[in-house]
C-alpha cells in the first residue's frame, strides 16, 4: 500500500508515518523542506512534480496547515487560513488530474468547528457548529470560519473516484517531543498544571493508538462525510489536569484566572482559545462501527503515554535510585566512624562518592528507562512497568555496591594525582564489601516496594476498566 501524507513532518504526521513503514506500507511525505527518507518538495500551493506521487496512490492524508499554536495576530490568522485553503483546494487539483487517483482522501480538520459547551456531547448527527455562542470572545469566530472553508474546499472538489473524509479531530496525544502531550507535561511539572478560569470547559482528545485505529476503520470502510476523531469520554479541564498532576507525580497545579492565561499565553507566545474554549465532542460514528477504543478514558491513557515518554520512569527512579544510594553511602560512613574516628577520611570518601553520584546515576537512568521502554512498546503492557522499576533499582544497586567497594582505590588515585603520599587503604576491601551489602539489603524492600507501588496500582486501575479486555 501506498500513502501520501501532505505536511508529514509534524506529530501527527511522524506517528502516522512511524506506525505505516513499520508495517511495511511505503510512505511519501509532502513537505516544503525535503530531508526524510521518502519526502518530496512541494510548496502546499501550486501543482508540480510532487503530483505525480499521487498518481497510483492508495491513501492521501493531508495534513498541512500553519500550526494554531500561536498568537492570534492579523497576519498569523491569514496565514492559518490560506496554508489549509491553499493546500487543499491544490491536492484536490492534482487528484483530479491523476490517470490512477487515490482511492480515498482524508483531510484534516478540527473538532473546535462546534460550539463552546458544557452541558452536552457534540457529535456528527447532532452537532451544533459555532459561531453564534454568547459571552466569548469574537475572534473564537475565526478559527471556526477556517474549518468550515477547510471542509468546503474539501467537499467541493472534483474526485469522483475518490472518497472523501473530513477528520474532525480532538487533540491527538502521543509522547512524542513538540506534541501537545508533551506540552502538558512541561507545564505539570513546573506545577503550571491547575485548573484555568475555573476549569469547567471540556478537553475532548484522543491517544494515538485510537486516531490509527480510527484511520485504519476509514481506509477499510467505504464511508464518505465527516467524522469526529475523539475519545468518548471528554473531561473537564481541571479533572483533566488532575490526572496528569496524579501520574506526572507534580502535587501542585497552581490555578489560572483568565487574566492570568492571558498574561501566561501572551509569554508563550499561543492563544487562550487553546485552554479556555469548551470542546466536548464525540463520535458517534465510531461507535455505530462499534469501535473498541484502546484508550476510552484519560487516566489510562496519559499512564501509557507517561511511561512511554519515560516521565514516569524518572519519577520514581530518581526519588528511590537516589534514596538507596544515600542510604548505602550513610550505612557505609557511619560503621567506619565507628570503626576509624579519622573523621576527615570519612568526610573525603562521601564526598567523592557523591561527588560523582548525579552523573553516574544519570546514566544508568537512561539506560535502564530506554531498556524498559524498548520492552514496554514491544509488549504493550503496563505491567511491564514494574520490570522496568526492577531493573532501574538493581542497576542502582550494583553501582552502589561497586563504587562503595572500590572506595579506597578511589582515595589511593585522588591522593597519588595530587601529590600526596601514597597511603595503602586503610579500609579492609572485605569487610567493606558486607557493609555496603548491608547497606544494599536494607534498603531493598522498601526500594522496591516504593519503586512498584504506582506500577501495580495503574495496571489495577486499568485493568478494572477493561482497556484491553
Amino acid at each position: 500500500m501506498k500513502i501520501v501524507i501532505a505536511g508529514g513532518t509534524g506529530q501527527i504526521g511522524q506517528l502516522l508515518t512511524r506506525e505505516y513503514r513499520q508495517r511495511g506500507f511505503k510512505v511519501c511525505l509532502l513537505t516544503r523542506n525535503p530531508s526524510a527518507e521518502g519526502s518530496v518538495q512541494w510548496d502546499g500551493h501550486n501543482l508540480g512534480p510532487w503530483q505525480q506521487e499521487l498518481d497510483g496512490a492508495n491513501v492521501v492524508i493531508n495534513l498541512a496547515g500553519r500550526t494554531v499554536n500561536c498568537r492570534y495576530t492579523d497576519e498569523n490568522m491569514k496565514q492559518m487560513l490560506a496554508s489549509r485553503i491553499d493546500s487543499t483546494r491544490v491536492i484536490g487539483e492534482a487528484i483530479a488530474q491523476c490517470q490512477s487517483p487515490p482511492s480515498l482522501w482524508l483531510q484534516m480538520s478540527t473538532a473546535t468547528i462546534y460550539e463552546h459547551t458544557f452541558d452536552h456531547d457534540n457529535d456528527e448527527d447532532s452537532g451544533v457548529i459555532g459561531g453564534n455562542e454568547l459571552n466569548v470572545p469574537e475572534y473564537w469566530q475565526f478559527s471556526i470560519e477556517i474549518a468550515k472553508q477547510w471542509e468546503k474546499i474539501l467537499f467541493e472538489a472534483k474526485t469522483p473516484q475518490t472518497r472523501k473524509v473530513a477528520l474532525r479531530s480532538a487533540m491527538v496525544m502521543s509522547p512524542d517531543k513538540g506534541g501537545v502531550f508533551m506540552e502538558l507535561v512541561g507545564l505539570t511539572k513546573k506545577g503550571l498544571g491547575g485548573p484555568i478560569a475555573g476549569g469547567n470547559q471540556y478537553m475532548s482528545w484522543i491517544h494515538e493508538k485510537d486516531f490509527i485505529g480510527a484511520l485504519d476503520v476509514l481506509i477499510k470502510n467505504d464511508f464518505s462525510g465527516v467524522i469526529n476523531l475523539a475519545a468518548p469520554h471528554p473531561l473537564p479541564q481541571k479533572d483533566f489536569m488532575k490526572v496528569m498532576r496524579q501520574i506526572i507525580g507534580m502535587p501542585v497545579g497552581l490555578p489560572a484566572t483568565r487574566l492570568m492565561a492571558k498574561v501566561g499565553a501572551y509569554f508563550m507566545r499561543t492563544d487562550t482559545e487553546l485552554v479556555l474554549k469548551s470542546r466536548r465532542v464525540v463520535s458517534k460514528r465510531l461507535a455505530e462501527w462499534n469501535y473498541k477504543f484502546a484508550f476510552p478514558h484519560w487516566q489510562e491513557a496519559c499512564q501509557d503515554l507517561a511511561v512511554r515518554s519515560d516521565q514516569f520512569l524518572k519519577k520514581h527512579y530518581y526519588k528511590y535510585a537516589i534514596l538507596t544510594y544515600t542510604a548505602t553511602i550513610g550505612g557505609v560512613a557511619v560503621f567506619d566512624t565507628f570503626r576509624n574516628p579519622d573523621f576527615e577520611k570519612i568526610v573525603f570518601l562521601a564526598y567523592v562518592l557523591i561527588l560523582f553520584a548525579p552523573f553516574l546515576i544519570l546514566s544508568i537512568e537512561l539506560i535502564g528507562s530506554l531498556i524498559g521502554r524498548q520492552i514496554y512498546r514491544n509488549t504493550e503492557k503496563h505491567k511491564i512497568m514494574v520490570w522496568s522499576h526492577i531493573l532501574s533499582i538493581v542497576s542502582i544497586f550494583t553501582f552502589g555496591l561497586l563504587t562503595t567497594f572500590l572506595s579506597p582505590f578511589i582515595i589511593a588515585i585522588v591522593q597519588f594525582a595530587l601529590g600526596a603520599e601514597y597511603q595503602a587503604p586503610s579500609i579492609s576491601l572485605f569487610l567493606n564489601f558486607y557493609v555496603a551489602a548491608a547497606g544494599v539489603v536494607l534498603g531493598l524492600p522498601a526500594s522496591l516496594i516504593f519503586a512498584t507501588w504506582m506500577g501495580w496500582d495503574a495496571h489495577a486501575r486499568i485493568h478494572k476498566t477493561k482497556a484491553f479486555d
